[in-house]
């Protein structure tokens, strides 16, 4: 949106003011004006509703999304207490403004035990644009911190790796299994209580390599308390093989070093990059095949322009050479042979360029007689612009 009245673009900050909604609890409609009056002069442009019942509050905080609630103290039918407990029964999180005449500290500090955000008199509004930003500021931070927690819920009960807690020797080696999650029976097929009870029967599915890089990456972890990271190579109950990516920090107890981790299964991450790097080589081909290709048909043109075209201009050269000498003593006549003849060898001239420009023959002489040429040409090229 464009301010008409500043002749600038908005800035973010103002736009999220632009866009808030505000319920006002107020009986007085002079009130309700002046309220209005006060946001836009200080740069809010809100939307607004005006409510004085419980009733009325209700069905407006059921029916629309609101940001903020404003309301005065006492109202003939409603009262800010009983609007803070109706805001609180409907379960959104908005922060609730009182804005009231003089109420004195009791009823003020009363308001804030029961939710209100702030209270700021009538006659001293010069608080509320502050205090309804910064309510609003923080009813977005507290919905936002709820939906990152159940979003983290939702994934740990819906995780397709493994959880686990591993028991380890000062020299890395693993000790035990004290917690493996269900995923393991899914992932290797193996289940949790048998790799509690038997490490090895999860350590056997690795490779002698990976073995000695899980044992050396945990004691090198332990020495600094860094976070261990790396990818393994599983083979699974079927004797399929699946690549993992683990990970897991450690923590010291009474009973030794603890490192809590997760395993997630990579194999198709690893299958799409291989498919990638296959598709690269054969894009690598096809390119070297398109070039090769276009280099053959460059030389096809540039041998039809030497042997067709450079032998018509070459029969042409001579054909008006032998028409100059039949013609003796026509001056005007060879004066026009003699600028056809220089037109053609200008001609033969150009055809020879665009030949050697489409396919230098030094070019079937390898390498370096192709660089030489192209060094002579080069200078052969600067020297005429030079002297130019």
């Amino acid at each position: 949106p464009f301010d008409m009245d500043t002749a600038r673009e908005p800035s973010p900050a103002e736009a999220a003011d632009a866009r808030l909604r505000i319920l006002v609890v107020e009986d007085d409609a002079t009130d309700y004006d002046l309220l209005l009056l006060h946001l836009r002069r200080h740069g809010l442009r809100p939307q607004a509703k005006r409510v004085e019942t419980a009733e009325a509050m209700r069905e407006a905080l059921e029916s629309e999304d609101w940001d903020a609630v404003i309301s005065d103290y006492n109202l003939p039918l409603f009262s800010a207490l009983g609007a803070i407990q109706t805001l609180r029964h409907s379960g959104r999180d908005i922060p609730f403004i009182l804005m009231s005449g003089a109420i004195g500290e009791e009823r003020a500090v009363e308001a804030m035990r029961a939710g209100a955000e702030d209270y700021i008199p009538k006659d001293r509004p010069a608080r509320l644009v502050p205090a309804l930003r910064r309510g609003v500021s923080a009813a977005v931070q507290r919905r936002e911190r709820r939906d990152a927690e159940a979003s983290l819920t939702a994934a740990a009960a819906n995780l397709p790796g493994v959880l686990f807690r591993l028991r380890t020797t000062p020299e890395g080696a693993v000790a035990s299994f004290p917690f493996m999650s269900n995923g393991a029976l899914r992932l290797f097929g193996i289940a949790p209580e048998r790799a509690a009870a038997d490490p090895e029967a999860f350590l056997e599915r690795l490779s002698d390599e990976d073995r000695e890089r899980l044992r050396s990456g945990l004691a090198s972890a332990a020495r600094t308390g860094a976070t261990w990271r790396d990818e393994l190579r599983i083979r699974t109950e079927a004797g399929a093989q699946r690549w993992v990516q683990a990970s897991a920090s450690p923590r010291r107890t009474d009973r030794g070093l603890l490192w809590d981790g997760l395993i997630v299964d990579v194999t198709p991450i690893k299958d799409a990059e291989e498919s990638l790097r296959e598709s690269e080589r054969q894009l690598r081909s096809l390119s070297a095949h398109l070039e090769r290709a276009k280099e053959g048909e460059r030389a096809e043109v540039a041998r039809e322009i030497h042997d067709e075209i450079g032998g018509s201009l070459t029969a042409m050269k001579a054909d008006l050479a032998s028409l100059a000498r039949r013609l003796p003593g026509d001056d005007q006549a060879a004066e026009r042979l003699a600028s056809l003849e220089s037109l053609v060898g200008r001609a033969m001239a150009s055809s020879q360029s665009i030949a050697r420009a489409l396919r230098p023959a030094a070019l079937d002489h390898g390498l370096y007689p192709a660089l030489a040429w192209q060094a002579r040409d080069f200078e052969a090229v600067s020297y005429t612009h030079l002297t130019l």
